[in-house]
Formats: structure tokens, sequence, C-alpha cells
């Protein structure tokens, strides 16, 4: 299986690449968690013994997953600066790109099953392992992305049929 890749675009339509805008994992996860969640509204009627539960609204989904960043130069000899692995992920997910005035949108990718598109809402590193003068040489990143849909594809996902939208009733005289 190939490595987990993280692609950044400037677009929410996920059309335009952002310029050296990926990053190719050095480690694959042990684990993905993907969360899936629907929010409802609890109504209570006054002869009710028990609330009943309304729909409100499907939330974004959430990937989130940890990286290991080894930089000791065993898993791979030509990636042993930290600092800049670190810094090539944090560009491609985290930093703000001035050209659209906020982070990147991103595509995690792996293997065949696993396109995410998304935007990221958590990045927490660990420093795990050092040199004896203290420089950082593996890192543990956790992180967290937000499922991202633009408008015209969520509209054709929803697919909504409401009667008082899409059916038509004709009235006649007499």
């Amino acid at each position: 299986m190939s490595n987990m890749k993280i692609v950044a675009y400037s677009d929410g339509t996920f059309n335009t690449k952002v310029a050296k805008g990926d990053y190719e994992v050095m480690l694959n996860p042990e684990k993905l968690q993907w969360n899936r969640s629907v929010q409802y509204n609890e109504e209570t009627s006054i002869d009710s013994s028990a609330p009943a539960s309304k729909y409100s609204k499907t939330l974004s989904e959430k990937l989130s997953f940890d990286l290991v960043i080894d930089c000791t130069g065993v898993v791979d000899s030509k990636r042993v600066n930290l600092p800049n692995e670190v810094a090539k992920l944090s560009k491609v997910i985290y930093d703000y790109n001035g050209d659209i005035h906020r982070p990147n949108y991103v595509i995690v990718n792996w293997g065949s099953g696993l396109a995410f598109k998304c935007v990221l809402t958590s990045f927490n590193l660990s420093y795990t392992f050092f040199k004896p003068d203290g420089t950082p040489l593996r890192a543990k990143i956790s992180l967290e992305f937000s499922s991202s849909i633009d408008a015209a594809t969520l509209a054709k996902k929803d697919d909504k049929k409401s009667p008082d939208m899409s059916h038509l009733v004709n009235l006649v005289e007499g």
C-alpha cells in the first residue's frame, strides 16, 4: 500500500491545487477514526411522558488520525530534518494562505478507498524522541479534519423533494 498523501487546494470545489501543496507521510497511520453525527431537537408535548426526536441537521463528518514523523534516518535517510518536515506539513494543512485569506482546503488520500475532502480543525504536536543535546528527532502529530462540501455539490447530494417546492397543484374554476 502506498503512503497517505495530503494535497492542498485553494478553492472549496477542489479544482485548483496549491503550488508545492502536497505532503506524503513518512509512516502511514496505525488507525483512522471517521465520525458521523446527526443532530435532533427533542420536542415534548404537555401530555407526553417522553420527548420526540425531530431531525435538525447532519453534522460535518470528522476524520482524525495520528502521524509519526521519524527523522532518525531509519525510515527515510533523506528526510532527517524534523523542523522542516513539520513546516512542510503545516504549510499544506495549517498555515494561512494569503491568496485565499484562510488555510487551504485539503484532500486526504490513502489507497483506493480514502479521498476525504476537508479542512483542518485540530493540529496537536508532541515531540517523542530526542538527541542527547535535546534536538527533537521524532514527533507524533494528532490531526482532525472536518469534511468540506461546496454548496452545489451539497444540493445535488441532498436531493431535496419538498412538497412545497417540487409539486404543483392546479386549481380550476368550478
